[in-house]
Parts: C-alpha cells; sequence; structure tokens
C-alpha cells in the first residue's frame, strides 16, 4: 500500500500472521512499526473500507436444480457411500424411506411361502441338494429381520414369525439332513421370545 507523508509517498506492508499479532513495515525513516501515523492511517482506511469483512459472496447452485441433472445410478452410489461412513445418516435414510413401505404379516408371509414353494419339486418336496440354496433364502429373511429391528422393531416380529412357520412347515417337506431347519428353529425361537418382549412394551 503507498501512503502519503509530508513531504514523500512512501512504501508501507502490513503483515498479519493472526487477529492478534500484526506487523506494519515502512520505508517511512520514521518507522515504528504498527504506532506510528503512517500505519494508523493505512489500517483504518482498510477497515472504513470493509475490505476486511468482506466474504465471498459468491452462490452456490440450488440442489433443486442439481438433482434433475444427477443420474440414478450416481445418487444411490453416493448414498450408499455416505451412508456406510455415518451410521446417523444410515438409520435417518432407512427410517425414511421405509416408513412408506410398511408390511403386514400377512405380506410377509405370503412373500416367505411364495419363496419356500419355488423350491418345492414336482412331490412338493426339497431335496438334499436344493436344500442349501433353499437355506441361503431363508437366511437372507432373517438378516432383513435384523437389520429392520432397531427401527421397526414390529416388522422385524412379522418377519421372524413368518420365517419360523415357514420353517417349521419346511422342516416336514425336505431332506434336513444338514440339520437347517431344527438348528433355526431354536434360533426363531430365542428370537421370538425377544421380540415378543419387544412387542408388550410398545403397546
Amino acid at each position: 500500500m503507498k501512503v502519503s507523508g509530508t513531504s514523500a509517498v512512501y512504501e508501507l506492508e502490513i503483515q498479519i500472521s493472526s487477529p492478534k499479532k500484526t506487523k506494519v513495515i515502512c520505508n517511512c525513516p520514521y518507522d515504528m512499526d504498527v504506532y506510528y501515523k503512517h500505519a494508523v492511517a493505512a489500517i483504518l482506511q482498510i477497515v472504513f473500507s470493509g475490505f476486511i469483512n468482506r466474504k465471498d459472496k459468491t452462490k452456490q447452485p440450488e440442489l433443486s436444480k442439481i438433482l434433475p441433472s444427477v443420474s440414478q445410478n450416481d445418487l444411490v452410489k453416493f448414498l450408499l457411500e455416505k451412508a456406510g461412513s455415518d451410521p446417523r445418516f444410515y438409520k435417518e435414510l432407512t427410517i425414511f424411506f421405509s416408513q412408506s413401505d410398511s408390511k403386514s404379516r400377512a405380506s410377509y408371509l405370503e412373500e416367505v411361502t411364495k419363496m419356500y414353494h419355488s423350491f418345492l419339486d414336482e412331490f412338493d418336496f426339497i431335496d438334499y441338494q436344493t436344500s442349501f440354496e433353499f437355506q441361503k433364502k431363508m437366511n437372507r429373511f432373517l438378516d432383513q429381520a435384523k437389520r429392520l429391528y432397531p427401527i421397526k422393531p414390529k416388522e422385524a416380529l412379522y418377519l421372524a414369525s413368518a420365517c419360523a412357520e415357514m420353517a417349521l412347515e419346511a422342516s416336514m417337506n425336505m431332506d434336513d439332513t444338514n440339520h437347517y431347519t431344527m438348528d433355526d428353529l431354536g434360533c426363531f425361537r430365542n428370537d421370538s421370545k425377544v421380540s415378543s418382549k419387544t412387542s408388550n412394551t410398545m403397546r
């Protein structure tokens, strides 16, 4: 910055390393850092001009105008990545999108029943080899119930009880050499006890 003295024009430099630490360098022969008149005049000029209080007012584009141009795949990818790194966001996202998709026990039972019937052969039986694939499908329903439990305990109970009912029926119509249905029926009973307590507290 240039300042005009009584006899010459001087070069003045203001160095601000922190809000409380300022240094002024001037080629004036009477340089006394921030305490002499040229420094005070320069600092007052900067303050009154509003330069140091000026903020970048670059307007951010509105989200409502950005989203329509974003592809569904990119949006889903972003949400999954964000939810994966932020547990609170994951919970909010799950609650928001699951509110409009509430299911009854009947609908869960119908879904599990259709899955079970898809594995039956012409004799309405699930053979040993097929039983492993049936086990995988059933475990997916159980995993879904576990994910539902923290946010929708009642629906988790509906799904778990539907799985328990279907596992009991499957145990009478499949080769259970791998003991899948017998082992998991015990698991279902334990889950049902916990879920029943939750259901009672909700009433």
